[in-house]
């Protein structure tokens, strides 16, 4: 209860939205002691002890290996100067001159993270510029142009975009091709398991209906 409360701002917004519901505090603590015992039963009586086993797991995803295609991708870092498309000659100038000398600081053997931390103005410079692993499509066209030129360990020239102009630098590529199942397992245990768990609470229902009941004995 403590923490459905600790949503509103006050507990006077908390008991106006219950008024707005025509419901009390008590029927919604009753609620939640409905639904935690229904969910314990659930647990201990119905989906206990369900768990995919490696052997099944490694047979969904050689059934099912269309699923994992992967992209091929670009992990890249970049350092951005911000500069309007439509600014005036004089801003571009200026935007360029300091972007040249970024460029000068790394022909001389100036670390690119140092660099990005210093000067980029993107949201990345915290992580040396670094963007993760991404596809074609997300990024805008030119710097994604250039990124994909890369290889791993180089750096591009100076990119001209809307957000302004960027240095990318290349660290790694991913090929184009199917995951490893070690990198899909996690995911298909979970969903084997829980799609055994919704099966065997399906089941339970309906074998409760034909019954026309159920009674869940609560010891307290």
């Amino acid at each position: 209860m403590a923490k459905i409360k600790a949503t509103f701002k006050t507990d006077a917004e908390f008991k106006g939205v219950l008024a707005q519901q025509n419901i009390t505090e008590e029927q919604v603590k009753a609620e939640i002691t409905r639904s935690f015992i229904i969910k314990d039963f659930i647990d201990e009586k119905i989906i206990k002890g369900v768990k995919a086993t490696d052997a099944a797991a490694l047979d969904w995803y050689a059934k099912n290996r269309e699923r994992f295609t992967t992209r091929e991708m670009v992990r890249a870092r970049h350092i951005l100067i911000k500069v309007d498309p439509n600014a005036d000659a004089k801003t571009q100038k200026a935007a360029m001159k300091k972007m040249e000398g970024i460029q000068a600081k790394l022909k001389k053997g100036a670390k690119f993270e140092d660099l990005a931390k210093e000067y980029s103005e993107d949201g990345s410079k915290d992580k040396g510029g670094d963007l993760g692993f991404f596809p074609k499509g997300p990024m805008v066209r030119p710097f994604e142009d250039a990124a994909f030129a890369l290889k791993p360990g180089e750096t591009s020239g100076i990119v001209k975009s809307q957000f302004g102009l960027h240095i990318i630098k290349c660290e790694e590529r991913k090929a184009p091709g199917i995951a490893p199942f070690a990198d899909a397992k996690k995911d298909i245990v979970q969903k084997l398991e829980g799609d055994e768990k919704q099966d065997k609470v399906k089941k339970f229902l309906a074998e409760a209906r034909k019954k026309g009941k159920v009674v869940v004995k609560i010891t307290i």
